[in-house]
């Protein structure tokens, strides 16, 4: 059982999540659980950038760690002014594989499962899963799959349903719902159960969506799992 420390950002269901400030005084006693132990050096990461303002801390800070892949973009962009207390992270196994998952977010997005970075680890390596955008809004749902609304453009609007692949880390299609009057002005609506989007060569899947109708794409996105409130 977790234990709960006097500064709580926000509670997702049964799960705590500790602001970064707590990190540095270790909020699980004396001895790091195994956890956290395991993402130690990406919690290290964000709690030093922060505490910089995301500069370059004489030789210190996530540019160090890799490169700015390695976290969403919108931390060090938009909200470098952001003290520790307002940034929270949450250790949670998704897909049930024995291993928690790391999330990092504002505290003042999280109450509804929103957040910015994910990360998971495979065969003893971090993978940096979702980093979201301002396009890319990522929200983890009430039976933990992932929820994600995304945009290309005015015309172009998704809405996917994910899983978490246990073997390799990846997010996996469990269905989705596009819009996209580009590609049919008349008929714009579509749905998939595939994925249609290669991460690893960031190529399109060929035939990977099927025509549908408006009441049939609104009937699907109603669909969805409920984001964590």
């Amino acid at each position: 059982m977790k234990k709960v420390i006097s500064l709580v950002l926000a509670l997702l269901m049964f799960v705590t999540m500790f602001p970064l400030s707590a990190f540095a005084n270790n909020p699980y006693g004396a001895k790091l659980s195994e956890d956290i132990y395991a993402y130690k050096e990406i919690l290290d990461m964000y709690h030093t950038s922060i505490s910089c303002n995301w500069s370059n801390c004489d030789g210190e800070g996530w540019d160090d760690v890799g490169d700015p892949d390695n976290v969403c973009y919108i931390f060090y962009h938009y909200e470098s002014d952001r003290l520790l207390d307002e940034v929270g992270y949450m250790l949670l196994d998704i897909n049930n594989d024995g291993q928690s998952e790391l999330f990092v977010t504002m505290a003042d997005i999280a109450q509804d499962g929103s957040f910015y970075d994910m990360y998971t680890i495979v065969d003893g390596v971090i993978i940096h899963v979702i980093a979201a955008g301002e396009r890319e809004r990522y929200n983890l749902a009430e039976d933990y799959s992932i929820n994600n609304i995304g945009s290309s453009s005015a015309f172009t609007t998704s809405f996917d349903n994910y899983r978490l692949d246990k073997e390799s880390g990846d997010l996996r299609i469990n269905k989705a719902v596009l819009y996209d009057e580009l590609e049919d002005p008349d008929d714009p609506w579509f749905y998939t159960n595939m994925d249609y989007y290669d991460r690893n060569t960031n190529e399109t899947v060929d035939d990977a969506w099927i025509s549908i109708s408006e009441e049939e794409y609104y009937a699907i996105a109603d669909s969805f799992p409920d984001n964590l409130a």
